[in-house]
């Protein structure tokens, strides 16, 4: 009867060790997958953040405002003359 108590106890913390080394390792594998998908994004984010740096810093410039404030605002300096062609365009050739 002693002996079967201590088999079982053993085979239970046997069984107790078995079961949290491989719920450890199943984390690790996840966790690990997460950390890649997320330094991915960071890279994909610091692309981004850098386009847009580069935009802001080119929307700050006059030569950027004044070709926004023609092609949109249709606006002309002193002195010119807008020409608007009106009809339909043919690119064919």
């Amino acid at each position: 009867m002693k002996k079967n108590l201590v088999f079982y106890l053993i085979a239970l913390i046997l069984v107790y060790f078995l079961y949290t080394n491989v719920k450890v390792c199943y984390y690790n594998v996840k966790y690990s997958y997460e950390i890649k998908k997320l330094r991915k994004d960071i890279a994909s984010e610091k692309i981004h953040q850098g386009i847009l740096t580069r935009q802001l810093k080119e929307a700050k410039e006059d030569r950027y405002i004044e070709e926004k404030a023609r092609t949109i605002l249709g606006l002309v300096k002193q002195g010119e003359v807008a020409y608007q062609i009106i009809g339909k365009r043919d690119d064919r050739k």
